[in-house]
């Protein structure tokens, strides 16, 4: 999530949001994280997650699956697991639209050209 913060300009201390159940990092592209960890499908509906996600910023949700009926069709999905060595880690991201795809290859594009 730091990664992902840094990257859209957020400034300050990026921390899980486990206990608060969602961070606001304000930036030039605002950032929203979300984690439903801890909480039931029935009770994502207090959160105001679909504000959230129709918002003027990335919203970023971790145990989204929780999630899976408000999340809208378009949209990317990221994974992660660990790799076979302690440090390493598997990141998988799948597009769930158009835009999605979009901005799916963009990345790719960066990706392969380091």
């Amino acid at each position: 999530m730091q990664g992902l913060a840094r990257g859209l300009g957020a400034g300050g201390y990026v921390r899980s949001p486990t206990f608060v159940l969602v961070h606001h990092y304000p930036g030039p592209l605002p950032l929203y994280h979300v984690d439903l960890y801890r909480i039931g499908p029935a009770d994502v509906e207090t959160l105001g997650l679909e504000e959230i996600m129709e918002g003027d910023g990335i919203t970023a949700i971790e145990w989204a699956p929780t999630a899976a009926a408000m999340l809208p069709p378009d949209h990317l999905a990221v994974d992660l697991a660990f790799g076979t060595e302690e440090t390493a880690r598997i990141i998988r991201v799948s597009a769930g639209g158009e835009r999605s795809r979009r901005i799916l290859d963009g990345l790719a594009a960066c990706v392969s050209s380091r």
